[in-house]
Parts: structure tokens; C-alpha cells; sequence
């Protein structure tokens, strides 16, 4: 439920006590309509950690597979999330202004890795939310971008 910003985690005591202390600081709990909405998606039954895990690492595998077959750009497999930090050192660009050329070019959304901080500058982050159809056409407009 990414767009819902609600979900769960599974972690160590500790770990959990500590992100409940951030948490309680920052928001007092998710806004209604999303917790109605978590509630619907949880009464079928449906597995949804094994098969969105499933899924989500279809869609990261695909993505991963097709940046590293375009020129100039490179990333690092990530290990728990459905983001792609993309390298884009290569094109001279910071990430500010890659992202706004490639959304004003070929009409694809990414976002600048200065968002982040300084030290991210010459990255984007691309999510692989959408379902492979879309990334793919995504990837096709990058690549087209790219040469």
C-alpha cells in the first residue's frame, strides 16, 4: 500500500521500540481513509508479504536488467526496497537537471537524488511500483533519452 503511506514491519524488539519513538514524534497515526483502506486489503486472506516480495523482485530484477543495458548508466541491486538509486555520473548532469530533461524530453518521472542530500547528486531514484508493462515503456524512453 505505497501511495497509502501505511504498512508494517517485522524486526528485532529494539529495533521496533526505537523506530515506535521516531514514529510517535512524527505522525500520530496514518489518516483515516488509509487505515480503512488497509483494512479492506487484509480481509481477503490474501498473502500479501509473500507475494509482493514476489512481485517487487520480478519488477527489480527487470529494472535492474535493463539499466545496466544502457549506455551511461549503472546501479547497485538494492536488498529491501522498491526504489533503484540509478548512477548518472556519467552524463555530467546533476540530478536536478537530468530529471527535468528527461521529464521535459521523453515524459518519464524520476527523482533527483539531491533530494536526499549533496552526496546523491549524481544518482536518481526510480521507483518500480508500476507493474512491468509501464516500467518497460519507461526504460524504452530512458534508453531513447540516453543515445
Amino acid at each position: 500500500m505505497t501511495g497509502y503511506r501505511i504498512g508494517y514491519v517485522v524486526g528485532p524488539s529494539e529495533v521496533i521500540e526505537a523506530m515506535t519513538k521516531l514514529q510517535e514524534n512524527v505522525a500520530a497515526c496514518a489518516p483515516l481513509p488509509s487505515q480503512y483502506a488497509a483494512i479492506e486489503a487484509l480481509k481477503g486472506g490474501y498473502n500479501y508479504s509473500k507475494n509482493m516480495v514476489s512481485i517487487f523482485t520480478k519488477r527489480r530484477d527487470y529494472i535492474i536488467n535493463e539499466i545496466k543495458r544502457i549506455n551511461g548508466l549503472s546501479c547497485i541491486v538494492p536488498d529491501a526496497t522498491f526504489y533503484l538509486m540509478v548512477d548518472i555520473s556519467q552524463t555530467g548532469m546533476s540530478s536536478l537537471d537530468f530529471a527535468i530533461s528527461l521529464l521535459e524530453t521523453v515524459h518519464v518521472a524520476v527523482v533527483p537524488g539531491l533530494t536526499y542530500g549533496q552526496c546523491y547528486d549524481k544518482y536518481i531514484r526510480i521507483a518500480f511500483t508500476k507493474d512491468i508493462s509501464v516500467l518497460a515503456e519507461a526504460i524504452r524512453r530512458i534508453s531513447l533519452y540516453m543515445n
